[in-house]
């Protein structure tokens, strides 16, 4: 038996219900994530406005990142070969040998900054990626974001608008973010919108190109101006980074704390990466993930132990739930339940 603790809005009354039914069997109707709630995007995003209930968002999302990203997959994956080991190694040089040829690297650290600017590339193409002042804002923002959103919650809903400013470090990251990539995202939608030029454009392959390209499939231009791209494009990058960070920080954390493991998986690395009769000189071999059966189940085994959201599991009650259907509550009411006491092995 799990218990579920449940808040009560009006008088802030804390209660302990015994039945895992109010958050695994409640509709969808009734018990939804909050996001809104969670991060308060008005104050933290730069205004970003979306709906909990992603139908209501449209369909560009899905035709950006669904189908335009995942077609160009198999295009950016040199480049993201490149950023990756280039990114490693400048992590592992910069800092000094401490026996032989040995480095002690912060592993947290490093796995933020590898992931930015792995992502950076993917969301914002190879000029924007590559400058560093851009790269330092892009890692501060999620951090921003999430230490803002803790404190607002918090906070009575009137202080947001006064405090979220200072809490945000009146949002300097936010600032280079939008000063530079603005005046990218108006080129781009302007040079699709172009039709009188002889020669073609080079096509970019980033996030930034996918949804101008959606946008303009869809007919809804009008719709998502510069502003609104960008807006897009930051909330997605705030679970880009912050999530697979994690992940990231875990897999390498449980890799030290059994180096029995490495040799097979280095082996069936070394294996994968072979190159191929068609494999030219200059040209990485291409890796197909089933052929890593050991590394997926580690990286697998490794996500199963180290839940991102590792704290609690959190819904809140729309219209109030009669005794009938699970656990009596009034509207407004949040339910939190411990996740890695046997509550995911339950649900997936």
């Amino acid at each position: 038996r799990h218990n579920v603790v449940l808040v009560e809005p009006s008088s802030y009354i804390l209660k302990v219900v015994n039945q895992l039914q109010y958050l695994l069997k409640g509709p969808e109707i009734v018990q939804k994530a909050h996001v809104k709630k969670m991060f308060q995007p008005k104050y933290t995003m730069n205004g970003l406005e979306y709906d909990d209930c992603m139908s209501a968002n449209g369909t560009v999302h899905q035709r950006a990142l669904q189908a335009e990203l995942r077609s160009h997959l198999p295009t950016l994956t040199q480049p993201l070969h490149d950023c990756i080991a280039q990114a490693l190694a400048a992590e592992i040089t910069a800092h000094k040998p401490q026996s032989g040829e040995w480095r002690a690297v912060p592993i947290f650290p490093m796995a933020k900054r590898l992931i930015t600017a792995a992502n950076a590339l993917v969301f914002f193409g190879p000029e924007v990626s590559s400058d560093q002042v851009f790269l330092d804002a892009a890692l501060e923002y999620p951090e921003h974001l999430m230490e803002t959103a803790e404190a607002l919650r918090l906070l009575p809903a009137w202080v947001a608008p006064f405090a979220a400013p200072y809490l945000m470090r009146r949002h300097r990251a936010v600032k280079i973010l939008l000063d530079r990539l603005t005046p990218v995202v108006e080129a781009r939608i302007r040079n699709n919108n172009s039709s009188t030029t002889t020669t073609t454009a080079p096509e970019h392959a980033d996030c930034i190109q996918f949804f101008v390209n959606a946008a303009a499939r869809k007919n809804q231009q009008h719709e998502w101006p510069a502003q609104r791209i960008i807006q897009v494009l930051l909330g997605v990058w705030f679970a880009s980074v912050h999530q697979p960070a994690m992940c990231l920080f875990y897999a390498l954390d449980d890799l030290c704390l059994h180096p029995e493991f490495t040799s097979a998986l280095r082996d069936e690395v070394v294996r994968a990466a072979m190159p191929q009769p068609t494999t030219t000189t200059t040209q990485q071999p291409e890796i197909n993930p089933n052929h890593l059966p050991l590394l997926t189940s580690f990286l697998k085994e490794s996500a199963r132990l180290h839940p991102t959201d590792s704290i609690s599991l959190r819904r809140k009650q729309h219209p109030p739930i009669s005794q009938t259907q699970t656990s009596p509550s009034r509207s407004g009411g949040w339910a939190n339940a411990p996740v890695p006491d046997g509550i995911m092995r339950r649900c997936f």
